[in-house]
């Protein structure tokens, strides 16, 4: 009986020792190679091995649960095979740690394809996972979707980037966001896509038990959005032995050489002793590398650089094919940069750094926030409205276009009703005054329209020089900068008649083109003038204002037809206030006629200001002069306009401008 108790006894202490052992960790790597066959490419119908791509195993385990780290951010190039990382990480999730998951796609092509070619295809050669994922065909209501994978604990919803409500929906664990240099830069009106996704996850913020995986090819310099998020990352490399001195390395494509034309016999040139590393060399010392943090004292957040160059996919040869090839093509050389080497392309339409622009405000010491210089000839202002505010920006104008951000300001307040409203009337009422003592009333202020329509156009109705305007399409090349007005109708306030309101489109393209153009412009020259056209910044002005003014970047497009286009994209993680005001601002001085004003009609209307005024001007004007065309023919040419912008025009400023 005593034997039999204590038999009995061990059992039940050795059950209990067994319950109360933590679950086994299991690493995402381990557990790939037993159940994640690839779906495509040369090695289709295989399992997964660390072997084909050394590189990835300590990205996929950055994703386990019990690894300390939130965030990771991997920076690529074409054929690395890392799509696999994204695909196992899936599996990973619906098999050992279950939870919500959501996916998000550039695109609906994107988002289909990834489904039917990637994601289906891992579920039904995994039998591991096929047998968590409930089934399409289920009828009970708690089957599976095209658009969302369940599983006992969670499920893998499937989104796109463009579309608000995927974005804004229930919490989620996991996210993983794939390429993300081709989101939007703002999905209906609503945010910034990244920031939408990180919402998403803020509830398991206490716990630390939350992962997100961002993973792109990078695309233009400032405008992609992995180059940003590896740069927050820890900066992780992937470092290599070379074969013959053993000599650390990560391998760069500067170190590429061979044949100017095939055969091209490239090879490595060691970095460490120069050595010749050919292409079995590379695959071996690829194989050896290791990741190492270049900042690692940020936590949380792993990022991974890689390349081509570490790839088993593309041998040596390929590479600098492309390398050669993409020399005298800038299209090629994006191409080569983006898709070979997973770098950024420096393009067209790079805008000033904004601290350099900060920098040279400071330097130039123009005038103070909301200072006019004695230069400034007539003022305008654009106002962009949001749901939650007003934002609006003051400019002073002076010879050839020159001209002065004098003040932005934002008036906070729901823009449905009239209090805010009430605040930008009593600031648009006020008279400006210049570092020379003259008034200056605004001449124009044109307003966004795009956005309460009804109540920019009530504003504009009762105030003298107010325009409602509405801008065109970025990606379209508009050669002009204000459109006629046309005429519209509309609700005003929900009320049942119908009024008529005038709203003008202004050419967004054009102007955005012209105030970068300004802020390049070089100053001052030697004899110490500032060229016409010159934009002015105030010094003392935060941070945020210059990031704005350069917050967006043009864009080279080129569309299946073998048509190239231009569009202006909104750089990640900024905000474009301060330059649509630009826009508007510019776009109201052109309603007063600027655009058509000759060199006399400039120096009348110094002479009108004021001596400090003319004296200021008479550089710029002289300047102006020079790159006219000879007076004689200059007033032939413009002898019909001068009835529309020579005395109508005097008078016209001179109800706006005190004292002149």
């Amino acid at each position: 009986m005593t034997k039999l108790r204590r038999s009995t006894l061990a059992i039940v202490a050795g059950a209990l020792a067994v319950g109360l052992m933590p679950d086994p960790v299991i690493q995402p790597s381990s557990w790939a190679s037993e159940n994640v066959v690839v779906p495509d490419g040369p090695f289709a119908g295989e399992r997964w091995s660390r072997d084909e791509a050394p590189y990835a195993a300590e990205i996929l385990d950055s994703l386990a649960l019990h690894e300390p780290c939130n965030r990771v951010t991997v920076r690529k190039s074409a054929q690395t095979g890392l799509t696999l990382v994204g695909l196992a990480w899936l599996g990973y999730i619906a098999t050992v740690a279950p939870a919500d998951a959501l996916v998000v796609q550039p695109t609906q092509d994107a988002h289909q394809r990834f489904n039917r070619e990637k994601l289906q295809r891992l579920i039904d050669s995994s039998p591991a996972v096929k047998a968590k994922i409930s089934p399409i065909a289920s009828r009970s209501g708690e089957g599976s979707t095209s658009a969302h994978k369940r599983f006992p604990g969670g499920g893998i919803t499937l989104g796109i980037a463009s579309s608000a409500a995927a974005l804004r929906s229930a919490t989620v664990r996991y996210v993983m966001a794939d390429e993300v240099d081709e989101y939007p830069a703002d999905v209906d009106n609503q945010g910034d896509p990244m920031e939408m996704l990180a919402a998403r996850q803020i509830s398991f913020g206490r716990d630390g038990r939350w992962k997100r995986l961002e993973i792109s090819t990078p695309t233009l310099s400032r405008l992609s959005r992995i180059d940003a998020a590896y740069d927050e990352g820890d900066g992780r490399q992937w470092v290599c032995p070379c074969p013959h001195c053993g000599g650390d390395q990560v391998l760069k494509p500067e170190q590429v050489r061979g044949a100017e034309r095939a055969p091209f016999n490239a090879f490595l040139v060691c970095e460490a002793n120069g050595c010749v590393i050919t292409e079995a060399d590379r695959w071996l010392m690829v194989g050896q590398g290791r990741w190492v943090a270049q900042r690692p004292w940020v936590e949380r957040h792993r990022s991974y650089h890689v390349d081509a160059l570490m790839s088993r996919l593309v041998t040596l040869d390929q590479f600098w094919a492309q390398e050669v090839a993409s020399r005298e093509n800038p299209q090629k050389r994006k191409a080569f940069l983006n898709l070979w080497c997973g770098q950024v392309y420096e393009g067209e339409g790079e805008a000033p750094a904004w601290q350099d622009l900060q920098r040279r405000a400071q330097e130039i010491d123009s005038h103070a926030v909301g200072e006019i210089p004695a230069w400034v000839l007539f003022t305008t202002a654009g106002v962009d409205v949001q749901a939650d505010r007003l934002e609006v920006s003051l400019w002073g104008w002076g010879v050839g276009r020159t001209s002065a951000l004098v003040e932005h300001k934002v008036f906070s307040g729901d823009t449905s009703a009239p209090d805010v409203w009430a605040e930008l009337t009593a600031w648009w009422a006020e008279a400006k005054e210049t570092r020379d003592g003259r008034n200056l009333n605004l001449a124009v202020t044109a307003v966004d329209s795009g956005f309460r329509p009804a109540m920019v156009h009530d504003w504009c109705r009762s105030k003298q020089g107010a325009i409602a305007v509405k801008g065109a399409s970025t990606t379209t090349r508009t050669d002009w900068a204000l459109s006629n007005p046309k005429t519209i109708h509309y609700t005003p306030r929900g009320k049942p008649s119908r009024r008529a309101g005038a709203n003008r489109l202004v050419g967004t393209w054009r102007m955005k083109s012209e105030i970068y153009s300004a802020l390049e412009m070089e100053g001052p020259r030697p004899d110490g003038n500032f060229p016409p056209g010159f934009a002015f910044l105030p010094t003392g002005a935060p941070d945020d204002l210059f990031q704005q003014i350069v917050s967006e970047q043009l864009v080279r497009i080129e569309r299946k037809d073998g048509r190239v286009d231009y569009a202006w994209r909104l750089l990640p993680q900024t905000r474009n206030e301060v330059l649509d005001c630009a826009v508007y601002a510019r776009a109201a001085a052109y309603h007063l006629g600027m655009e058509q004003w000759t060199t006399q009609q400039w120096q009348d209307m110094a002479a009108r200001a004021g001596a400090q005024a003319a004296a200021a001007a008479n550089a710029q004007l002289d300047l102006l002069q020079a790159v006219h065309r000879p007076p004689a023919e200059e007033q032939a040419t413009t002898k019909t306009e001068k009835p529309k912008a020579g005395g109508k025009l005097a008078a016209r400023l001179k109800r706006y401008n005190q004292g002149s």
